[in-house]
């Protein structure tokens, strides 16, 4: 399991090495049966005539080349020089103790024994003390001593659900102690296989990519019944999983379903890496495995159950919305203070009524407006004179409620997406969604029921104004080669954004820029977040959207992240709203420890935490240049400051200042700056 197959190398060949591989054999060959070698391997020759190709072509390589030596008559041979060219080379790896390129060895050999490197015909795949593996067309060669592995690091990292080791010496030992495998001679190649992941300050993990996507190999039940059969006759105590992955599979076990087969079956007991027979009876078994089964058809029952009342309420509401008119009549609305009600809102107490639980809801929806909803209200506003309060940028309103449809719900198939409907059923029911039919689903209405249910589930959850999102990717104006980073991910806004400002700079029905997408997509945008169902949120936001991003992950940035090891971004965003001075300062240090030189950021962060506080703008001040500061009052009331951030001591212009007076006037930011 440990030794690489041969690969057969393919090498363009000329005269001079045509003659080479000929004498190499160890026979002696006449000058002219060695032009009728090479005149059969090489096609631009076989026209020529052979006594022309002998004297133009091979007599001056055989006479000139300290390579070979004549013997009697017209009879050549290779000079002594060749004899050991091989353990040469098979030196010059053990003593380099790690793998070389062919070309690296052939330069050693060359200087070793004094040979030109065009005149160094090495025969290694041919040779059984080495053994070669490939990465990105690169041929590294070992001696057959050795133990490649690189399956054996990637198997550890897959067991242990891909934990980041401080070094390559640790993983040496991990390896060499799962596998039962001596560690002198032991090799890993972890700057050459793309796989793994090495920090400046050494740590060893798996890309999140390779982690995420592995498929591990099936288990057939004759196997787990051949096991359990020589288990229940005595013939063996106990299985070691590393001896059924190399006696099954030819493959280290934890690539496999091994482990999750057994532990899943009663027959058997699996406590660490080695599996026994269980103490259970056969008919014990079959009772187990009879109310597990009855277990699941009642929970399948009650779901359906359920989805049935749920349709049948759907319908009965379905019917009376249509005898009602589309447009109500105008009338006017009382005034309200509506930056009390809507913080009155996000703290709701279990105590309160239906009908203030209602009243919330509505009012929520009202303020969280969005150009993305689909089937909400839409508000045609009508203007009444203003009045001077401290709401002055909140302007009184008249409303005419109809009904509206967002743009990119209209041709919208839940089938045709990404979306798996079983976790976006099983999200709704955990935010408490009283809406669970996922096949009328669009990305609006998604949209929307996290609006509203998530400020209940998470306590510090506060979702980003769509308009401030999108401005705020386009003040960044992201491009593909950048590496873009989300701290504080949420339900994946400023993600989302990110990826539509970028596809819209595809060329259109171009299959470079769509793999370019792709590979961005699996390896350059990041999102992270500590709260597992907004990350979970996330997923299926992009998803519904028709995005997948490989690196989206439950992570306190904070304290530490595998993905923010030794990655130099080129963007971050984020909207820090709500956070204390403590935290914002953080997030800030954070950001100049990952952001590369000259690279942004763009922050949303509270405007008292802004103002007079001395460490915070001395902080910014030291390490970023602040190019725009754009300062406005949300839909929550609370006025908050946009900070366009480039990492740099120096300062190349002033900072420009936006002040205003409602959320309309940032596409005119947007066009005074670009």
């Amino acid at each position: 399991m440990a030794k690489a197959k041969k690969d057969t190398k393919v090498v363009a060949k000329n005269y001079k090495s045509v003659i080479l591989e000929a004498l190499q054999k160890g026979d002696s060959i006449t000058g002219m049966d060695l032009t009728k070698i090479v005149q059969a391997e090489l096609p631009f020759l076989k026209l020529e005539s052979p006594y022309k190709v002998k004297a133009e072509y091979v007599m001056p390589t055989l006479q000139t080349s300290k390579c070979f030596v004549k013997g009697e008559g017209d009879v050549w041979s290779l000079s002594n020089v060749y004899e050991n060219l091989d353990s040469h080379a098979y030196t010059i790896i053990k003593e380099n103790e790690t793998p070389m390129l062919y070309q690296d060895i052939v330069e050693e050999v060359s200087i070793k024994a004094s040979l030109n490197i065009s005149d160094v015909p090495l025969s290694l795949d041919e040779n059984e003390l080495f053994y070669k593996k490939e990465f990105e067309e690169k041929f590294y060669y070992y001696i057959s001593e050795w133990i490649y592995g690189n399956e054996f690091a990637f198997a550890v990292f897959i067991d242990n659900g891909n934990k980041a080791l401080e070094n390559e010496e640790l993983l040496l030992d991990e390896v060499a102690n799962k596998f039962r495998l001596k560690k002198k001679g032991l090799i890993i190649l972890l700057n050459e296989d793309p796989r793994f992941k090495v920090s400046t300050e050494g740590r060893v993990s798996l890309l999140p990519k390779f982690f995420k996507r592995l498929k591990k190999v099936e288990v057939p039940k004759t196997l787990l019944n051949e096991i359990f059969e020589k288990l229940d006759s005595g013939e063996i105590s106990a299985y070691n999983l590393l001896d059924l992955g190399d006696e099954h599979f030819d493959m280290p076990f934890p690539l496999t379903k091994i482990r999750e087969h057994l532990e899943e079956d009663h027959r058997f007991i699996v406590f660490g890496d080695k599996v026994k027979r269980s103490k259970l009876s056969l008919e014990k078994i079959k009772t187990i495995k009879k109310k597990e089964r009855d277990q699941k058809k009642k929970e399948k029952d009650l779901k359906d159950k359920l989805k049935a009342q749920e349709k049948e309420r759907r319908e009965a509401i379905k019917e009376v919305e249509a005898k009602e008119t589309i447009v109500a009549p105008v009338e006017e609305e009382a005034e309200i203070n509506l930056k009390e009600e809507f913080i009155w809102a996000q703290e709701s107490d279990q105590d309160r009524t239906n009908e203030e639980l209602k009243k919330i809801e509505a009012l929520r929806a009202s303020l969280l407006h969005s150009d993305s909803l689909g089937d909400v209200p839409e508000v045609i506003e009508l203007e009444a004179p203003k009045e001077m309060d401290s709401l002055a940028f909140l302007k009184k309103k008249v409303s005419v409620i109809k009904k509206s449809t967002s743009p990119e719900d209209k041709n919208f198939d839940i089938d045709s997406c990404k979306v798996d409907k079983e976790e976006l059923l099983a999200l709704l029911e955990k935010i408490g969604s009283e809406d669970t039919d996922v096949s009328n689903l669009t990305p609006s209405k998604y949209d929307l029921l996290l609006r509203k249910s998530l400020p209940f589930v998470e306590d510090d959850y506060r979702s980003t104004t769509p308009e401030v999102a999108e401005f705020m990717v386009k003040l960044a104006r992201p491009r593909l080669d950048f590496l873009i980073l989300d701290m504080v991910c949420g339900r994946g806004d400023f993600l989302l954004y990110s990826l539509r400002y970028l596809k819209a700079l595809l060329r259109p029905d171009n299959s470079q820029d769509l793999e370019t997408f792709e590979e961005f997509c699996d390896e350059q945008i990041v999102g992270l977040d500590q709260s597992g169902l907004l990350v979970e949120s996330a997923k299926l936001n992009l998803a519904l959207h028709g995005f997948e991003i490989s690196l989206l992950e439950e992570s306190d940035s904070l304290i530490d992240a595998d993905i923010l090891i030794d990655e130099m971004y080129g963007l971050s965003l984020g909207d820090f709203s709500g956070f204390d001075s403590n935290k914002v300062l953080a997030h800030l240090k954070k950001t100049k420890l990952v952001l590369s030189d000259g690279g942004q950021a763009v922050y949303v962060i509270d405007d008292d935490l802004l103002t007079g506080n001395s460490e915070i703008e001395a902080f910014i001040s030291s390490n970023f240049e602040l190019k725009h500061q754009i300062s406005l009052s949300d839909v929550d009331g609370i006025k908050k400051n946009i900070m366009h951030l480039f990492k740099s001591e120096v300062k190349t212009s002033n900072t420009k200042v936006y002040n205003l007076d409602n959320l309309e006037q940032l596409n005119r930011v947007l066009g005074l700056i670009y």
